[in-house]
């Protein structure tokens, strides 16, 4: 009769786990409306937003797309607040791109991307991308593209440690925020590297670093590039140079535009001139950008933020990322932003991911201040992002007059290594054009940096002598799991029934656990002490579950978004999540006590030896009961705590109901020794990651 039972359980457990399996799903997302790329006339574009195929793996995402006739069963939408492992499409070119080299064009990728064409193999990988939430583009040859037939691309995404702390490298899975697109371009194309503006009076000094990159044939110049500036109605500044050929894929061309009393962007009076560049040889390939251009300077002065030479007194208020990517999903950008500036606000803090084009180019429109963050936050000194991942975000600041500020450091510890310091100080010469900013916690340190430039971090707010920015509240997530308090208090009913029950029942002795033909009372007392063990592991696998649906995925501003495991899990049924770690509780349970039975006089049945030590695990049924006044108040960790101090505090009776049946009660250390040594192994797999999270905890 107990063997059935334990092979009863293992079914169970089984079949809690395959279920769990069978239901498997990515977290939910929102599909994302993106920006406009920079205008061309001479490119060609092909938008490839919208409706992608999302895989497990990168050989079914090939086999399936592949095969005629065969429609894959998930879809998602690019770009896209949910995370994928594998991504794939399918999309047909004309004949006329055939003459063309294509660039493809990732913005907003988080995570590090293989991209492959009509292929899963290596000769089909297009190339790697290190995701930053910047713009990232790979060359491709037309010799790659099938014409007027179907190309298939597919895109892998996996976490890389840099993401943030204790985070797994390796794990599949991360997300593509901003648009996606092929454009074809002619044999020399231009790219814009980066725009900076110094003022000489009212006359602004635009250089535009540009690179002219030669695909393919390798033609011979000369070729001319050309900047105009317009603002609207009249050409106000031109420049133009000749390259000769020098036998190199890419030559730098830097010109320098001289704007007369310029109209400056301002909040009040956000005027955008538009930016012509062309290149062309004398064989008639031509290649062209257009963007428009704000000119503003922001510098910090006497404890200020410095616009045009005004002071301002900052008010301004944090965006999270379920908000970013809700108004950007129903398109309400513009609204959102009109009437926050009519509010009085005059900078958004936006908390995680990079804000997107859509956001910098409505906020460009309306003159309203956008603080971006790097993404840097709480990161050991050796995995600070390189300056050179950082190019693109540093550009958007010229390209933008909206971008006002970075944050380049959060919760470093600068006392740590001198290596954060010169990061920091690096960080704020990079940033030219925005402003560069270290958030620190209450009461920490300066060592040596200006005030201004550290603000704290405390009250929901980061503050320093130019103003603040109100933090969002951070809402409770227990609506996670809406049936959670229903099943508290079912559970601590049964708790309750079971406990009276064990109560009332006859108190057997350890030489009666063998007892082949045992009488009425002394089943009845089985059954009871039997039932308390699930309830008592159901218990505690509850308490559990209902913990990890009450964790916030976004911890506020040191810890935005940084948890993607825990969004994987929370998208899974937690009725589920109970049932099996309900088994496998109970299954630890008969195999710490089995490895004993053997060793006890009699070798007692291992699941009638759980049974009668059940006897001084009773009264945590006030754990049940505590789990159950969660709705009214009472902190759910104090379940937890009461489900541990009673084991506790209950360990000396046991270890004297083994002594006196004649055995030792340190083999019961054997298994959660076991389990001890696979945490150690987690703290030294992620030993830096505690160190600095400990020391950033102490930091003051």
């Amino acid at each position: 009769m107990l063997d059935r039972r334990v092979i009863a359980l293992i079914l169970m457990l089984c079949l809690g786990i395959g279920l769990l399996w069978w239901n498997w799903k990515a977290p939910a997302g929102v599909p994302l409306q993106a920006g406009q790329p920079m205008t061309s006339s001479q490119r060609y574009y092909q938008d490839l937003g919208g409706i992608w195929s999302s895989f497990s793996s990168l050989r079914q995402a090939w086999t399936e797309m592949s095969a005629a006739g065969k429609k894959p069963n998930g879809q998602l939408m690019l770009p896209a607040s949910q995370e994928f492992k594998v991504a794939a499409r399918s999309f047909r070119l004309s004949p006329e791109w055939s003459a063309r080299t294509m660039l493809l064009v990732l913005d907003g990728v988080e995570g590090e991307a293989e991209v492959y064409l009509n292929g899963a193999d290596n000769a089909h990988l297009v190339g790697t991308i290190a995701g930053s939430g910047g713009q990232d583009v790979l060359e491709i040859p037309p010799a790659a593209f099938r014409y007027e037939e179907d190309n298939i691309l597919l895109i892998r995404l996996s976490k890389t440690r840099d993401t943030a702390l204790f985070s797994v490298p390796g794990f599949e899975g991360g997300r593509v925020l901003g648009k996606v697109y092929l454009e074809g371009v002619t044999e020399s194309s231009l790219e814009l590297v980066n725009l900076n503006v110094a003022w000489e009076g009212t006359t602004a000094k635009v250089s535009l670093e540009t690179a002219v990159k030669h695909h393919s044939f390798m033609e011979q110049g000369p070729w001319t590039v050309r900047a105009v500036v317009s603002d609207g109605s009249a050409l106000v500044a031109e420049q133009e140079l000749v390259l000769q050929g020098d036998n190199s894929r890419e030559q730098a061309a830097n010109l320098v535009l001289q704007i007369p009393e310029a109209r400056l962007w301002s909040p009040g009076a956000p005027f955008l001139y538009q930016v012509y560049l062309t290149v062309a040889n004398n064989k008639g390939d031509r290649d062209d950008l257009a963007f428009p251009l704000g000119l503003r300077s922001l510098v910090m002065a006497e404890g200020k933020w410095q616009l045009n030479g005004e002071g301002l007194d900052i008010h301004g208020v944090e965006i999270s990322p379920e908000e970013q990517f809700l108004i950007r999903s129903t398109g309400q950008i513009e609204t959102w932003l009109s009437e926050k500036k009519e509010q009085g606000v005059q900078v958004v803090y936006f908390n995680g991911p990079v804000p997107d084009e859509m956001w910098l180019q409505a906020a460009d429109r309306i003159g309203i201040g956008i603080w971006g963050e790097w993404p840097a936050a709480l990161r050991p000194v050796e995995r600070l992002p390189e300056f050179a991942a950082m190019r693109p975000l540093l550009t958007m600041g010229a390209l933008h007059p909206s971008l006002w500020a970075w944050t380049v450091g959060k919760g470093l510890d600068v006392r740590a290594d001198p290596k954060v310091k010169a990061y920091l100080h690096q960080a704020d010469q990079e940033t030219k054009t925005s402003l560069a900013f270290y958030l620190r916690k209450e009461g920490a340190d300066l060592q040596g940096f200006p005030q201004e430039r550290s603000p704290e971090l405390k009250a929901g707010k980061i503050q320093g002598p130019w103003g603040e920015v109100v933090l969002g509240t951070r809402k409770e997530q227990g609506a996670r799991w809406p049936d959670a308090p229903v099943a508290a208090a079912g559970w601590a009913g049964l708790a309750s029934v079971v406990w009276l029950f064990n109560v009332r029942a006859v108190q057997w002795r350890y030489k009666e656990i063998g007892e082949k033909k045992p009488k009425r009372r002394l089943r009845n007392a089985w059954f009871w002490h039997g039932a308390a063990v699930l309830v008592r592991m159901g218990t505690l696998a509850g308490i559990i579950t209902d913990l990890g649906y009450r964790l916030p995925s976004d911890l506020g501003p040191w810890f935005p978004n940084s948890w993607p495991l825990l969004n994987l899990i929370q998208a899974q049924s937690p009725w589920l999540w109970w049932a099996v770690l309900t088994g496998i509780f109970t299954l630890l349970r008969l195999i710490q006590v089995g490895i004993v039975a053997p060793y006890l006089p009699g070798s007692p049945h291992p699941l009638g030896l759980v049974f009668w030590l059940e006897r001084r695990y009773r009264w945590n049924v006030a754990a049940a009961l505590i789990w159950a006044l969660a709705p009214l108040g009472i902190p759910l960790l104090f379940a937890l705590g009461a489900y541990i101090i009673f084991s506790i505090i209950l360990t000396p009776w046991r270890v004297s109901d083994i002594r006196r049946a004649g055995g030792r009660y340190k083999p019961f250390f054997l298994v959660p020794g076991i389990a001890g040594l696979v945490l150690l192994g987690v703290v030294l797999y992620w030993g830096k990651d505690l160190v600095f999270l400990v020391r950033f905890l102490l930091m003051a």
